[in-house]
């Protein structure tokens, strides 16, 4: 589905808690997105890049927390697809991987967390663009 150019460009609700999880592991996907509706937000899930531009563009969420690593479209390559057409969306890359931290790729993304059954790391970052 093409991007219209003035709703790629409209800011997000600051006061929306809508959370787009893009997750290719199913389990994992499961643990963020309960650990994220015990803290009230609305979690709409992707298990890939493809399918995270599709949810984006269909309802645009407050804020995107990405996997760096998965198939096909990988978090990196989704990273610069989000940001080239919406610019003002925050996106928190989300990896077990914490050496893609020092990548600068992933400088773009608004911050980067490494993933943990500590989930209070990804809640604070998350506020930091959600109430």
């Amino acid at each position: 589905m093409p991007v219209r150019r003035k709703d790629a460009m409209r800011a997000p609700n600051p006061d929306s808690k809508n959370v787009l999880l893009v997750e290719d592991d199913d389990l994992q996907r499961l643990y963020f997105r309960e650990e994220l509706e015990r803290e009230g937000y609305q979690v709409r899930s992707a298990g890939d890049g493809r399918e995270a531009l599709k949810e984006i563009a269909e309802e645009k969420p407050g804020v995107v927390i990405m996997d760096v690593v998965m198939p096909g479209m990988d978090g990196i390559q989704t990273l610069f697809r989000v940001k080239s057409c919406y610019p003002a969306l925050p996106v928190i890359l989300h990896s077990s991987h914490p050496g893609y931290r020092d990548n600068y790729l992933c400088w773009v993304a608004d911050d980067f967390v490494t993933k943990s059954t500590n989930t209070a790391p990804l809640k604070l970052a998350l506020r930091r663009f959600l109430p």
